[in-house]
């Protein structure tokens, strides 16, 4: 597996902003293998091994890439701590998106993304705490919950979840990893 990373750099519809992005490939893998893939390479907490294994968390048939950026609360033009569900909006999203990307959007990932992004994401920085951008899945005594992927100062690889409901506040240097796709111009 080649080593996977963010690259930062200026795009043809990026409107001369810089962007941050990793294409990786999800799919194609049934989830109980997924959830064995992710163990040989990082510590999967038991959190996120029960999230994978819920009926809601499911999987493609078909590989496919999924683009990753990486995303502040502040990009969003958030002052203050935003609400999770304001910042997982799909209107929001998508208003941000028309205003900074041109025939590109940013939108919530599948799932499966956080255990592909886990596997893939090979040069993760020391410290660095990333969060998905998914729909939640509902876990434990009815928590909904989001993937988070880390690499923390032991040098310890780990794919984990939370539990974070819509009022959960997140601050302004949170870094969140969305889907950036190209825009369907037949809508």
């Amino acid at each position: 597996m080649a080593g996977g990373r963010f690259v930062t750099r200026i795009e043809s519809f990026s409107r001369g902003r810089p962007i941050t992005t990793m294409p990786i490939t999800i799919g194609g893998v049934p989830k109980l293998q997924l959830l064995e893939q992710v163990k040989k390479v990082r510590y999967l907490s038991p959190y996120a091994d029960r999230i994978i294994r819920q009926e809601a968390f499911t999987t493609l048939e078909q590989p496919e890439t999924a683009i990753q950026i990486i995303l502040t609360v502040r990009d969003f033009g958030f002052t203050e701590m935003a609400h999770v569900a304001d910042l997982l909006n799909s209107e929001r999203l998508s208003r941000w998106s028309d205003t900074h990307l041109d025939g590109w959007e940013v939108t919530l990932n599948p799932a499966e993304a956080g255990p592909h992004l886990a596997i893939q994401y090979t040069d993760q920085p020391v410290d660095e705490f990333l969060w998905m951008a998914m729909d939640r899945i509902i876990g434990h005594a009815g928590r909904p919950y989001l993937f988070y992927i880390e690499r923390d100062d032991d040098e310890v690889f780990s794919l984990d979840s939370h539990w974070m409901y819509p009022a959960a506040p997140w601050p302004l240097h949170y870094i969140v990893a969305f889907r950036l796709r190209q825009k369907d111009i037949n809508r």
